[in-house]
């Protein structure tokens, strides 16, 4: 039974922790209104795509952008997820 607890805290922490990061990567972008959709993200893909991708938006020259950086985001996620298809968020 504490184990059941303790599995619960940490569920409950890591889910914490990925709107925390979806949070984060929306306001570095300027995007918050897409909110919802970062913890979409987040919860479905394994935290080092979200990095990865992260990472690699951030660090794109502005000239190679198209639309804006979060766009460019989702792309990458997608991008790196279809290559990794064996992937698990746990």
């Amino acid at each position: 039974m504490g184990n059941n607890l303790s599995n619960q805290k940490s569920a409950l922490l890591t889910k914490r922790t990925l709107k925390q990061v979806a949070k984060t990567i929306a306001q570095a972008f300027n995007d918050t209104r897409q909110l919802t959709l970062y913890q979409h993200y987040c919860e479905t893909y394994p935290l080092k795509i979200i990095e990865q991708a992260f990472d690699k938006a951030q660090s794109t020259p502005l000239n190679k952008i198209k639309k804006n950086r979060a766009a460019i985001f989702f792309f990458f996620i997608n991008t790196y997820a279809k290559y990794r298809k064996n992937y698990s968020r746990h």
